[in-house]
């Protein structure tokens, strides 16, 4: 097993792959940063095979600040979006079912997977059965899997002494689906949507404002709900999200359209400010005022512009498009109308 290096060593072996480092300063940085974190992390752009071909720390340095600053730029608007929506979906569950127990919502509201029932179903060959199936199978699977998800939820509650588990304990009752909620995952309350039946879904879409064009089975929410759980993962996780790297799985192809149709702005999810567009077009949803929605949008072109400012342009162009100024302006015209 190789010696671990010093910070010095790793000043020399940095020198050594071509990038400037010296000074106590640069030193200081790079023991902040984190030479594992920091460095190794902001190496590539996306995959290890993308390298940043960099000539001096204080380049990678930028692009560190820039990731940090996208995190606190974006942070505190999924936090409130992950908040509302959670919101806007026990209002609807709550009062549909009269219940605020878990077993008793997840029993008359977590059966989605009905509609898919072979049961009386003809089907044109054996392998459209298997399809069906599967689909099927899935869906039973998923809605166990939840089930299971918050029932650990409430017993690690109950381990961790949290303050509302213990209220209710103390009761001789369980967690209310509204304690629940403060305590699961984004992709949890995702499945949770997803997994409702349509009735409930449509309902939601109607509140979250979703236009019926774009949702006619009442999928969109739970697709745009899965498509900011991994940025809103990494975040909370302080791991790099400047190039989608956090991305676990490709985004709804219905969800671009809509935001295509919305914003008049193509977006695949490869860039970070696509992201933005998603989540300025929720924002908007919700009600949030133009107002907070330019500022969102004001300080994202202020971090991007000093990133290229600082920059040589070979590298601000591996993690971004050329055409970002003009995304930008279409957005800024969008929160306008």
């Amino acid at each position: 097993m190789d010696k671990p290096k010093t910070i010095n060593a790793l000043m020399v072996h940095l020198r050594s792959k071509g990038l400037n480092i010296s000074g106590s300063k640069q030193k200081q940085i790079l023991k902040n940063i984190g030479y594992y974190h920091g460095y190794k992390g902001y190496r590539f752009v996306e995959k290890a095979s993308n390298p940043i071909n960099y000539s001096d720390f204080n380049e990678v340095k930028t692009i560190y600040d820039y990731d940090s600053q996208l995190k606190a730029l974006f942070y505190p608007q999924i936090m409130f979006i992950e908040t509302a929506l959670k919101n806007r979906v026990l209002d609807i569950v709550v009062n549909d079912v009269g219940s605020e127990n878990f077993m008793t919502i997840f029993n008359s509201v977590l059966d989605d997977y009905k509609r898919l029932s072979l049961s009386g179903k003809k089907f044109n060959s054996s392998n459209a059965r298997q399809e069906a199936q599967k689909k099927y199978d899935k869906a039973v699977n998923d809605r166990n899997k939840l089930r299971d998800s918050f029932l650990r939820t409430s017993s690690k509650a109950y381990n961790d002494q949290n303050s509302i588990a213990v209220h209710y304990q103390q009761k001789d009752q369980s967690i209310p689906i509204w304690g629940l909620f403060e305590m699961i995952s984004l992709g949890d309350f995702g499945y949770f949507v997803k997994t409702s039946n349509f009735r409930i879904r449509k309902k939601f879409s109607k509140e979250f404002g979703i236009n019926t064009i774009y949702d006619t089975s009442a999928e969109m929410p739970h697709r745009i709900i899965f498509a900011l759980k991994d940025l809103r993962n990494a975040i909370a996780h302080n791991n790099i999200i400047f190039d989608t790297r956090f991305k676990t799985a490709e985004i709804s192809g219905a969800v671009k359209t809509m935001l295509f149709n919305e914003t008049s702005i193509k977006v695949e999810f490869k860039e970070i400010f696509d992201y933005l567009v998603l989540i300025i077009f929720v924002l908007k949803q919700l009600g949030t005022t133009k107002t907070v929605m330019k500022k969102i949008v004001s300080d994202f072109k202020d971090i991007t512009e000093f990133v290229r400012n600082q920059l040589p342009v070979s590298i601000y162009n591996m993690f971004t498009t050329t055409n970002l100024r003009r995304k930008i302006s279409q957005l800024q015209n969008y929160i306008k109308h």
